[in-house]
């Protein structure tokens, strides 16, 4: 399928309206040399979108791919990123020239005050056709995800310890402090209505995160694997004591991140576990990327994510692992079912979903 720019400018008005850009406001746009030559309708519309705003676009091409996760951009790009109000980085099949893990960000959001995104490069064919921000899962409403993160975050706040269970045989009991929830739905988000300066989002939206605590045990049976296309042969079970996994079970693909693991120190800490909100993000089909930022984004799929924690607990190592159907519950009210959102039958969420169509068109999953 091919796009045209005018198919992706809503995402990327998506992208500027969720991070709060103003007239006047300085804009940098970071791509990989692969992604001008692969999705240069994604960065049209970034352009174009920008224009519409009054902002200053200013385009940074990174030719060389970064190695790791911590990997700084050139030094002009550091700088660049420092002096802008948000910058994005934008990759395809390689890595992003950006990440909120790099301490040129860091340095960028933390003591310059600027807004962060990375653009998760897949929401189409785009090694073949270009157009993520084309995609369904770019064009959900923003608002939309706000409406259903006061929903949810309403039922985070009546506890601090959360029960995730599956019918694979997940059983874990996470401490949380809600007040330090993150990513699309974080506690400032929800007040300001936008992303507010020295913090960062991956788009296209959306998810919410948490950062467990010490008492965070139990079992997670994993259904994927970051790095693995589609489902895993044999599930992966993480046992879990004091917030770091202290056993790997399930055979080769098990063996293969024990492996990764030894002699890394904190490979073993449970740095966050994040949540999908998003219908419109595709699960299967997100599957098929190895990555699965995509997948990730699903409406109710939960990831575990090992290693770095930055400002926390730092480490070398980064791995992610989905459980695609969880059950999980807060002071004993559902929060999500067998992997569905409960917000998503919430008044509230069906009375704003009426702003932008049909709701029942609106919420229902994509496979």
């Amino acid at each position: 399928m091919n796009f045209t720019v005018s198919e992706s400018l809503e995402g990327a008005r998506n992208i500027f309206k969720f991070f709060g850009v103003k007239r006047g406001q300085n804009v940098v746009l970071v791509p990989t040399a692969e992604c001008i030559d692969t999705d240069p309708l994604t960065l049209e519309a970034l352009l174009l979108a920008g224009k519409e705003i009054g902002a200053e676009v200013t385009i940074c091409i990174v030719t060389n791919e970064r190695k790791g996760m911590r990997d700084d951009p050139p030094a002009p790009v550091g700088r660049a990123i420092s002096a802008a109000d948000f910058f994005l980085g934008l990759g395809i099949r390689a890595s992003n020239p950006i990440t909120g893990h790099c301490r040129a960000s860091l340095l960028a959001r933390w003591d310059y005050g600027a807004k962060g995104a990375d653009l998760a490069g897949e929401g189409a064919d785009i090694a073949r056709d270009g157009g993520v921000l084309a995609s369904e899962w770019a064009r959900f409403p923003p608002e939309l995800i706000l409406g259903i993160g006061r929903v949810i975050m309403r039922t985070l706040m009546t506890g601090r310890t959360m029960k995730i269970s599956s019918a694979q045989g997940t059983n874990l009991s996470v401490e949380y402090d809600p007040h330090l929830v993150g990513g699309s739905i974080s506690v400032s988000i929800l007040e300001h209505g936008h992303v507010l300066p020295g913090s960062r989002a991956t788009v296209p939206l959306g998810v919410f995160h948490l950062d467990p605590g010490e008492k965070t045990e139990g079992v997670v049976v994993l259904d994927t694997l970051e790095g693995k296309s589609g489902l895993l042969r044999e599930p992966v079970t993480w046992t879990v004591e004091r917030n770091r996994v202290v056993k790997l079970d399930g055979g080769k693909d098990a063996d293969e991140v024990r492996k990764e693991m030894e002699g890394v120190e904190n490979s073993n800490f449970i740095e966050k576990i994040v949540f999908g909100l998003n219908p419109k993000a595709r699960l299967m089909g997100g599957l098929v990327h190895p990555r699965h930022h995509e997948a990730g984004r699903h409406s109710g799929v939960m990831k575990v994510c090992l290693g770095n924690r930055p400002g926390g607990v730092s480490s070398p190592f980064h791995r992610n692992g989905e459980v695609l159907r969880p059950t999980v519950q807060v002071a004993g009210d559902l929060l999500i079912e067998n992997g569905k959102l409960k917000a998503f039958e919430d008044p509230e969420v069906v009375e704003l979903a009426k702003k932008f169509g049909d709701p029942a068109a609106l919420l229902k999953e994509l496979p």
